[in-house]
């Protein structure tokens, strides 16, 4: 993976501030460290704590993942508004590792709990956010002039 020279700078030559649809991107990168928190606290911690055997391993994985994308998700915040040029390639990475956690995290979760699996609705949703992320912000992201000389440094 290589990454283009950082510009070099002269009174004349600025770099564009954060604008136009990256205002889109930066709020829902803004917004989804929250959503992973109530994920973590409404959702997997209280089932954890219910769990038993294979349920609780599994859950023990999930809380693990969620966790690294929240991880993820912050240092993905500090690249944006850094405007760090290895920011389009992380954006593009993590979105698609988060839909390959999504993917796997809903077929295990059907596979072990196939009539008390309560939250279908929400993975389905998670799904289909994490798929409009790789269709829409990750190729405007990676393709457009504007993100390219935003994110130089």
């Amino acid at each position: 993976m290589t990454f283009p020279d950082p510009v070099v700078l002269s009174p004349t030559n600025t770099v564009p501030r954060i604008g136009g649809w990256l205002y889109l991107v930066g709020i829902g990168l803004a917004f989804a460290p929250l959503r992973l928190m109530t994920t973590l606290g409404e959702s997997h911690l209280p089932a954890w704590t219910k769990a038993v055997g294979a349920h609780k391993t599994w859950l023990s994985l999930e809380l693990v993942g969620t966790g690294l994308l929240l991880l993820a998700s912050l240092y993905l915040l500090w690249l944006f508004f850094k405007q760090r040029r290895h920011f389009p390639v992380w954006y593009a990475g993590i979105a698609v590792l988060t839909l390959v956690f999504i993917l796997i995290e809903t077929y295990v979760n059907i596979k072990l709990m196939p009539n008390t699996y309560l939250h279908a609705n929400q993975q389905w949703l998670e799904l289909g956010r994490a798929a409009l992320t790789l269709l829409i912000p990750v190729p405007y992201v990676l393709l457009s002039k504007r993100a390219k000389a935003t994110f130089v440094y």
